[in-house]
């Protein structure tokens, strides 16, 4: 199949239906789930700059080594995200400002095929910094940006790169409307935790660049519907069912929704009826 000109998230599922004759449920949760993303932007000149010092020798391998999956556990996507975010912001503070930086980063996707296009000119000038009296090429932001990068993860997570994993960074947290502020946010809000995707997956999640790479937005309801099977269908809603934060159905969705698993969704009257059987029903008298 020819997907070219898809949206990543696009090409990445068509490319995976085309690869099997006969797609089952199975198949299909796999692919809604999908977290492996595109070539990214510079990744590649950023792997052939030479490394500068030791933090830098000890984790360039887990870039050189990363599937492009944005796994929750992927210490490269982990790197990687960081490295780009200051990136961007090292190519465009000085035309732009910081604030409007960071608001083209949490609502356009297009600031990646921006830096990619950029990336193809060594000597672009918008990789200039105009509040230096140095003229700044390409590789000499890439080493700004990845150095900052660096520093800042172990300013937060320690020296150990194993341990900059992209959910340490990309967490959700699923915050109910009164809980904005402390003590209500104990009661009603329920996070942080670790997350994968990315906007360039079919798992595609959005990071707030104001809350330092934080989830603001996730893929919260899944459904599969097997229409050859007399609609057969699985789904998941995250966090869960009730609003109320002291039933148990609150928050029971988080964890198999992180999982990527899925629930019978009931359509025909006779499997609705079955699943109803010895479930006690309460009336008002008369």
């Amino acid at each position: 199949c020819d997907h070219a000109g898809l949206p990543d998230g696009g090409g990445r599922i068509v490319g995976l239906v085309a690869a099997s004759d006969r797609l089952t449920l199975e198949d299909a949760q796999r692919i809604q789930c999908d977290d492996r993303g595109v070539e990214p932007p510079l990744l590649s000149p950023l792997l052939a700059r030479p490394p500068q010092g030791w933090l830098q020798e000890r984790t360039l391998p887990y870039l050189r080594e990363w599937d492009l999956r944005y796994d929750a556990g992927s210490a490269g996507a982990g790197v990687y995200e960081l490295f780009y975010w200051r990136l961007v912001h090292n190519t465009l503070d000085d035309e732009l400002g910081a604030d409007l930086v960071d608001a083209y980063l949490n609502t356009s996707s297009s600031h990646r095929a921006v830096m990619q296009s950029l990336g193809a000119e060594h000597d672009s000038p918008w990789f200039d910094d105009l509040r230096t009296p140095e003229r700044e090429a390409r590789d000499e932001i890439i080493d700004r940006s990845y150095a900052e990068a660096l520093d800042w993860l172990g300013r937060r997570f320690g020296d150990l790169p194993y341990e900059w994993s992209w959910g340490r960074v990309h967490n959700v947290t699923f915050r109910h409307p009164l809980g904005q502020r402390w003590p209500l946010n104990l009661l009603f809000n329920r996070g942080a935790m670790p997350l994968g995707g990315a906007p360039g997956c079919v798992n595609a999640t959005s990071a707030d660049y104001t809350r330092r790479l934080t989830v603001q937005a996730v893929p919260s309801y899944r459904l599969i519907v097997d229409l050859a099977d007399g609609g057969k269908a699985l789904a998941m809603n995250v966090p869960g069912q009730s609003g109320n934060p002291f039933s148990r159905h609150y928050a029971d969705m988080i964890e198999p929704w992180l999982r990527g698993d899925y629930h019978p969704l009931l359509v025909e009257r006779q499997a609705i009826m079955r699943a109803h059987e010895g479930v006690l029903t309460l009336a008002p008298a008369g």
